[in-house]
């Protein structure tokens, strides 16, 4: 598994079942996908392919399948959406990376995926959930819904990263039970740790645009972002391998 990182790659195979898209946010500007659909794609829409469903359930190698486009975009429904996860239940052997700019459409789907089943609905293991955050702004807008969804693997790819990010509120939480230093009694010890981490995030992904629009990504964008990672050791995949030291990382 994870054969391809050789090329910069942070899965081993596309697994393209949603054709189409719609921009919600800066990185949608110079989207590859999108770009590469319009000059080879004839239909218009969001179109859904049941006929790619069962193509894991032919590959027997453990495979990282990136699920393509956007699986939680308003325009597909909940019951492909649940086709689609539940097939991910038949071929166990693979993870499956969901990444979405729509973390609001998990939640909802989320639960209705609850009130159908009559109990509440967690994403399978190897189901891993992320969003992307390009900026501040979208950091700050989806990766709280992000914390919300019942899934055991969380992750955001700030790809493209178009500015300086804090996530330090993200893996860190203030230690309610902390005291600060002074003299003790004998026998008492106290909490000297006013933040303590919060393993909500598992992994970060981070690289610059590409292609010929691409806009500009400063250096001290994307070591803030490995700095706050190697502080919380929260596994990081520096993409284009932007800072020289090959750090490709993963929450396994």
């Amino acid at each position: 598994m994870f054969d391809k990182t050789n090329q910069g790659q942070w899965w081993d195979q596309g697994w393209k079942l949603v054709e189409g898209c719609t921009p919600v946010s800066e990185a949608c500007l110079n989207c590859w996908s999108m770009s590469m659909e319009k000059r080879f794609r004839k239909e218009t829409g969001i179109v859904f392919h049941p006929e790619r469903l069962e193509r894991p359930l032919h590959r027997k190698k453990p495979t990282a399948y990136a699920i393509w486009n956007d699986l939680f975009h308003e325009s597909v429904p909940f019951e492909w959406i649940d086709q689609v996860i539940e097939m991910t239940l038949k071929a166990g052997q693979h993870e499956y990376q969901i990444l979405t700019k729509r973390p609001n459409r998990i939640l909802e789907y989320v639960e209705w995926k609850s009130k159908w089943q009559g109990f509440p609905f967690h994403f399978y293991d190897h189901n891993w959930i992320g969003v992307t955050a390009e900026n501040q702004k979208t950091a700050d807008e989806r990766i709280p819904i992000l914390l919300q969804i019942p899934a055991t693997v969380r992750f955001v790819s700030c790809e493209p990263l178009l500015s300086d990010i804090d996530l330090y509120k993200y893996f860190w939480e203030f230690n309610e039970n902390y005291q600060p230093p002074r003299f003790l009694d004998e026998g008492e010890t106290y909490n000297i740790q006013p933040q303590i981490l919060n393993p909500k995030i598992d992994w970060i992904i981070s690289g610059p645009e590409t292609g010929p629009k691409a806009r500009p990504m400063k250096i001290e964008w994307i070591r803030n972002l490995y700095d706050q990672c190697k502080e919380a050791n929260i596994p990081f995949f520096d993409k284009r391998n932007s800072l020289g030291l090959n750090i490709q990382n993963y929450p396994i």
